[in-house]
């Protein structure tokens, strides 16, 4: 339980630095036992241990596979790029142009500091013009967009 508790600890520390990340890989190493977790805003998800000592290629396997995925599989929105010290998110809007394109403040205005929450955070444009707010939403619930 204590190494839960503590990846759990560095996991908030993760989404604390990164809060726009979606979720988080992470896993646990005992002896010869491997158990592979999921961190998003719900919490921990973990599988069934895996006994490395009857499959050592296994571990192989799941080392290779975390350094071959995407970032949108290691849990960055691909509609958020990261630049020297600028993030530039696209994002869907009403009119002529389907998308628009802002450049934010690399550091939110506001932002949730526990791990199991809405991961509310909020930016301020480099423009000037307006902030742009990031929240999970619960299902079934409507985006600012659709309440005018």
């Amino acid at each position: 339980m204590d190494k839960f508790l503590q990846l759990s600890v560095l996991m908030r520390e993760l989404f604390f630095a990164q809060p726009l990340r979606r979720f988080a890989h992470a896993f646990h190493l005992f002896k010869k036992s491997l158990l592979l977790w999921v961190y998003d805003r719900s919490g921990p998800y973990c599988g069934s241990y895996i006994d490395i000592s009857k499959s050592p290629q296994t571990l192989v396997y799941v080392l290779a596979a975390y350094m071959s995925m995407s970032d949108a599989e290691l849990g960055l929105d691909p509609n958020i790029k990261y630049e020297a010290h600028q993030i530039t998110v696209t994002l869907d809007v009403d009119g002529p142009e389907k998308e628009r394109e802002f450049k934010l403040s690399p550091k939110p205005v506001a932002q949730q500091t526990s791990l199991v929450s809405r991961g509310t955070s909020c930016y301020h444009t480099l423009e000037g013009d307006c902030a742009v707010k990031f929240s999970w939403r619960m299902y079934g619930d409507h985006c600012y967009a659709q309440l005018r």
